[in-house]
């Protein structure tokens, strides 16, 4: 039986709605156990929106955290401005690559500057003086206005700093790999650097590593909150317009999201739920079940101890649940389009040499700005984005 039932990033789903590739899908309160805005995350329920319409339901969230290691001097920041600081001394990796992760590290580093601003003025009771923005609350690029050109290479300035080491007043970059989403981890595991940002996925692949335990088996690296602002992540599950088992689809969708399955998919699995009342009873004291404990559950309702010393415990998957239940809720959107993948293309064409580059040169921000209002619609310029023909080269 064919239900063709798609597995959605987040970023993606205004794009196959206004296609109209996906099904209309109203959620049943009964089915559900309760009424949807009390039973999902309310960041991940947003997500399977559009034009007021629900075409898809949350699977797993997502949202960035830091990861620190416990067995270096690598202290947990306080926020954005001490961690950039400490970012430059015990060294940090992340995903500033050409793709998608890359756009969501830069868009990161622009709103934890606009937030830090925010917060520094507020402390010293100024006047508010926006930070840096790129696209605006209506949707509208706004990059060319208000200054923002030069606080968004103010932005990116810094945290391209905290990628690199100065020795005899030159800037060098620390590893190629603290740039590239796998090799991060790796930069990460072996000790290279004390931070990494990452996604919530990499807990799981670091906690399995002899590696990364002592010889008790306690945990060589904590996550912790992001010390800024992140991007919302996560995937959906919606339905194909085609499909020929519409009913059957829905039922299949209602069952990956019940709490049973995604209680196991978070405890075996790493990945981070949608249910709300699961961030409950994980970051309670003494209620959070093991992959161990579930299996043995399901099998003979007893309990069994951990058979690997690479067994994720109970308090450990609690103080996991508490930090992803905190970055998602603070983490933003992206902007909402249907021609979002060639926004995301464009925008790190520009932007990302700025940002891991010492030679990188700032974009012309009218003509940058122009070209991405025209990819927001779907139109791809066939000259350089990043500065009028005259600039080039």
């Amino acid at each position: 039986m064919r239900l063709y039932v798609l597995l959605l990033d987040v970023a993606y789903i205004t794009e196959f709605a206004r296609a109209d590739y996906l099904e209309k899908f109203e959620l049943d309160p009964e089915k559900l156990g309760g009424i949807p805005e009390r039973y999902f995350l309310r960041q991940s329920l947003g997500t399977g929106q559009v034009d007021g319409e629900r075409f898809a339901v949350p699977f797993a969230a997502d949202a960035p955290l830091l990861y620190r290691r416990t067995d270096a001097p690598a202290p947990p920041p306080q926020d954005t401005k001490k961690f950039l600081e400490l970012a430059k001394e015990h060294g940090y990796a992340a995903q500033f690559d050409d793709y998608e992760g890359g756009t969501v590290n830069l868009l990161e580093a622009i709103l934890s500057a606009q937030d830090q601003k925010a917060r520094d003025q507020k402390a010293r009771d100024q006047k508010a003086d926006d930070g840096p923005v790129v696209v605006d609350d209506r949707g509208d690029v706004v990059l060319d206005e208000d200054g923002n050109g030069k606080k968004v290479m103010d932005a990116l300035g810094a945290w391209r700093d905290a990628l690199f080491t100065v020795k005899d007043d030159t800037r060098t970059l620390r590893d190629e790999s603290v740039l590239r989403e796998e090799s991060s981890l790796q930069a990460f595991r072996t000790g290279r650097v004390g931070y990494m940002r990452n996604w919530p996925f990499a807990f799981n692949r670091l906690a399995a590593d002899p590696l990364m335990r002592d010889d008790d088996g306690a945990l060589r690296f904590q996550v912790l909150s992001f010390p800024g602002t992140g991007v919302l992540g996560g995937v959906d599950l919606a339905i194909a317009k085609d499909s020929p088992h519409k009913e059957e689809a829905r039922d299949l969708i209602y069952y990956l999201v019940s709490e049973d399955v995604q209680e196991r998919l978070f405890a075996c699995a790493g990945y981070p739920p949608v249910v709300a009342a699961l961030y409950e009873r994980y970051e309670r004291s003494g209620t959070a079940r093991t992959c161990g404990e579930l299996a043995s559950e399901g099998a003979d309702g007893a309990a069994r101890p951990a058979e690997r010393d690479t067994e994720i415990t109970g308090g450990q998957l609690a103080r996991f649940a508490r930090e992803v239940h905190q970055a998602v809720d603070h983490a933003r959107p992206r902007p909402m389009s249907a021609y979002y993948a060639t926004f995301s293309q464009v925008f790190r064409s520009c932007l990302l040499p700025v940002a891991t580059t010492t030679s990188g040169a700032a974009p012309d921000f009218r003509h940058f700005s122009d070209a991405l209002r025209d990819a927001l619609n779907g139109r791809l310029r066939s000259d350089d984005p990043c500065r009028p023909p005259a600039q080039a080269g």
